[in-house]
């Protein structure tokens, strides 16, 4: 993983293992809001939010042996309910 802030952090999953432990280790570990967070793929080609990802598998998503995450914190809109 590779973060804006210059952290960088690596640990394996098996092919068979859910996309939600990806996130859970960052909320974890790093202390981020997993559904705040966006993995994406280094090339920007794809990209994984944990509300989409429910359910699938890392080889259900593509990724392969040796993939590289760039995580970013996602900032959510507030909208204000105009009367």
């Amino acid at each position: 993983l590779r973060f804006a802030d210059g952290r960088t952090g690596q640990r394996r999953f098996l092919e068979d293992v859910g996309m939600d432990q990806i996130f859970n280790w960052v909320d974890a570990v790093f202390e981020m809001e997993r559904e705040c967070v966006m993995l994406s793929l280094m090339s920007g080609q794809k990209s994984f939010l944990y509300v989409e990802e429910e359910g699938n598998t890392l080889k259900d998503a593509g990724l392969r042996k040796m993939t590289a995450l760039r995580v970013t914190e996602r900032i959510e809109e507030k909208t204000e309910d105009r009367k």
